[in-house]
């Protein structure tokens, strides 16, 4: 997101958005005609290979861009005549990821990064991100991009197509080095094989199966003594940093506890707090949520999609995280 945000679209970019969308706005006769084109302008613009891959049982994609021949794929299009026609581009687009996965095997250590799967429908296109743990999980992109609509919105289409070549960039570089050493088994958990102590010493650790999410159920304790003190500690911490971002007339949006790490640097010192996921940060009152919020977090009452993102809302998610004369809880 931030690399979408931060990308600077120069002249070429431009013209490759506007170039995309008179090929696309044209009419072909069948699908294959429309995937041949669209081919051409992404082989041109990203100056790759852009080949169409065949599998097994005959299924063939519409252009694939391999970082390295030693690599898995990290790129897929898959390209529709028009809207309806020949079943769901994203469907088949997952289905082509998965095929390939199950037909390269001995790449499996190379699946370590999302692909991304261009999907088009004449003049809709998508970006989705797919990657491989212990399942195959993809990553919807909101925002479709319609090539036929006003030149306004042409910025926009620059812009994200920048940031994804900035993204092929990088992505070839890091597939031209050697490849960190890592057990296949390690798509399916945390990379972090090891922690440091504070005296020095190194503690190794393998996985061995996943567990379930930790829950605290608790009750409200009645004419309960104070909190202990590093409850408190805990408490005054994040609110001073979030009051600090305040006092700066910015608010951050999402201050749920995933988005909160706090730790001790000693065992007599105070905890630095971090706060992670700036996505939806910005000035208060001028930033906004985005189209869609997920119905199952609790926020501030005049918190909706679209709407300003304000002081009192970052306030009132903090306020049920941690709260004093009770208990320490995520409610």
């Amino acid at each position: 997101g931030s690399v979408c945000q931060n990308a600077e679209p120069t002249a070429k970019d431009f013209h490759f958005v506007n170039v995309l969308s008179e090929s696309m706005s044209e009419y072909y006769k069948n699908e294959t005609a429309r995937a041949q084109k669209f081919r051409e302008c992404f082989k041109n613009y990203f100056d790759i290979n852009f080949p169409c891959i065949e599998f097994n049982d005959g299924s063939c994609t519409d252009g694939t861009w391999f970082p390295n021949p030693n690599a898995s794929y990290i790129m897929n299009a898959k390209v529709k005549k028009e809207p309806g026609t020949g079943g769901n581009p994203h469907i088949q687009n997952i289905a082509y990821y998965k095929q390939y996965f199950l037909q390269n095997q001995d790449l499996a250590e190379t699946f370590r990064l999302p692909c991304f799967l261009i999907q088009v429908d004449r003049l809709e296109l998508n970006i989705p991100t797919a990657i491989y743990a212990n399942k195959i999980i993809v990553d919807s992109y909101d925002y479709i991009l319609s090539l036929a609509c006003s030149r306004s919105r042409f910025e926009k289409f620059a812009r994200i197509f920048c940031a994804l070549k900035t993204a092929i960039v990088l992505l070839q570089k890091y597939y031209d080095n050697p490849m960190p050493e890592s057990h296949a088994s390690q798509r399916e958990f945390p990379y972090p094989n090891s922690v440091k102590m504070d005296d020095g010493e190194e503690i190794r650790f393998e996985y061995h199966s996943a567990l379930g999410p930790l829950v605290f159920v608790v009750d409200t304790l009645e004419n309960s003594q104070n909190l202990p003190q590093k409850f408190v500690t805990y408490h005054d911490t994040i609110k001073s940093a979030m009051d600090q971002l305040h006092s700066a007339g910015y608010v951050h949006g999402d201050l749920r506890s995933n988005n909160i790490m706090v730790r001790y640097l000693n065992t007599t010192s105070l905890p630095a707090v971090c706060f992670v996921d700036w996505d939806w940060a910005g000035e208060h009152e001028q930033v906004k949520y985005p189209i869609s919020i997920n119905p199952a977090i609790i926020r501030h009452e005049s918190a909706r999609p679209q709407g300003p993102i304000l002081i009192e809302h970052d306030q009132f998610m903090v306020s049920r995280l941690v709260f004093k004369d009770s208990v320490c809880v995520k409610r």
